[in-house]
């Protein structure tokens, strides 16, 4: 990157039909096995998902399988696709822990809110008013409460 060139943003990959197909290919050849070990892999990687605390486990199975089906999209070999598909379900996890960490620290970090006027004392704004009446001059006192 030069001086005068853009940053460039990383470009968010979807998923396709085919690569959706090539993932079900490379489950089971017979498109009716594929669907079915396709819900089952899914099932599992929600479970570990759930089982490591990550708050959103059937979108994060989802993004793994998109990762996995991107992969394959792009021609990377894969000898076991189960143990590659935990593989990455375990980056996915880290990061999703990781950005949850991040978010609760976050909200930790506001300041604490205002009260809200329903729960202040109705005698805190009057109490107010009497201070500020004192500080005040007879005449610009008379003027105010007129």
């Amino acid at each position: 990157m030069t001086a005068f060139s853009a940053p460039t943003r990383r470009v968010r990959w979807a998923l396709t039909r085919r690569a959706l197909d090539g993932l079900l290919r490379a489950l089971d050849p017979d498109e009716h096995r594929a669907a079915d070990r396709y819900e089952r892999l899914r099932h599992g990687l929600i479970v570990f998902f759930l089982g490591h605390g990550v708050v959103d486990a059937e979108a994060r199975a989802d993004e793994t399988l998109d990762r996995v089906s991107r992969r394959i999209d792009e021609g990377t070999p894969i000898r076991d696709l189960g143990r590659f598909a935990y593989g990455v379900a375990r980056l996915v996890c880290s990061e999703s822990l990781r950005r949850d960490r991040r978010q609760r620290a976050a909200v930790r970090a506001l300041p604490a809110p205002l009260p809200s006027p329903a729960e202040d004392s109705a005698e805190v704004p009057q109490e107010c008013i009497r201070r500020c009446m004192a500080v005040l001059s007879p005449d610009d006192r008379a003027l105010i409460v007129c």
